[in-house]
């Protein structure tokens, strides 16, 4: 994991998204390279806050493995909902534009969720700080950048396809976190509780 080279594109999709997504554009790389280079390093980052902050703020003296179960939800949590949301979007994508955009439309998700996975390592170590997940909205941003300069096509088509990704996110995430986060609820409670 190259942390300069994550610390590098999360600065430049946060402070100038245009010019991120130009250079993804520019860029020939696959969505197999995306999820290793990129995904996986933030997604191990929140697990590591959630755990840290889980530990540190209400570990009450469970056991060890709660924390670390908690960590484990958070990893799960957006690396399901991002796969279940790039196979609907690529699926959708094939009948609209008639050609599949598998490798984009993995870019776009995994990239305009880039800000608000930023901020869930900030409000994962630190819980007192939830009410800046509402930053995340910042995504919306990144994610109309996005598809205007990797698919383009005319402005009604960005406004569905940015309404469809934008929903299908928020939808499955808060679905997948429902399921996952009871699943690991009971899991703990009927082993260790």
């Amino acid at each position: 994991m190259d942390f300069k080279l994550l610390y590098k594109r999360l600065v430049l999709l946060v402070s100038k998204p245009s010019k991120f997504w130009s250079q993804v554009k520019e860029e020939d790389i696959s969505s197999s390279e995306v999820r290793r280079s990129f995904l996986t390093p933030i997604l191990v980052l929140i697990a590591v806050a959630s755990f840290t902050g889980t530990y540190l703020y209400s570990y009450n003296s469970l056991s060890i493995i709660y924390p670390l179960l908690k960590g484990l939800e958070y990893f799960l949590i957006f690396f399901i909902t991002i796969e279940i949301v790039v196979l609907l979007l690529s699926e959708i994508s094939g009948y609209l534009l008639k050609s599949k955009l598998n490798d984009e439309i993995y870019k776009i998700v995994v990239y305009s969720l880039g800000p608000f996975m930023l901020i869930m390592i900030i409000t994962r170590l630190f819980s007192s700080l939830l009410f800046l997940n509402g930053l995340g909205i910042y995504g919306l941003y990144v994610l109309w950048s996005g598809i205007d300069i990797l698919i383009g096509g005319d402005y009604n088509f960005r406004i569905r396809l940015t309404a469809l990704t934008s929903t299908s996110i928020i939808v499955f995430y808060l679905g997948i976190r429902w399921i996952i986060s009871t699943l690991i609820e009971g899991l703990y409670l009927t082993i260790f509780g």
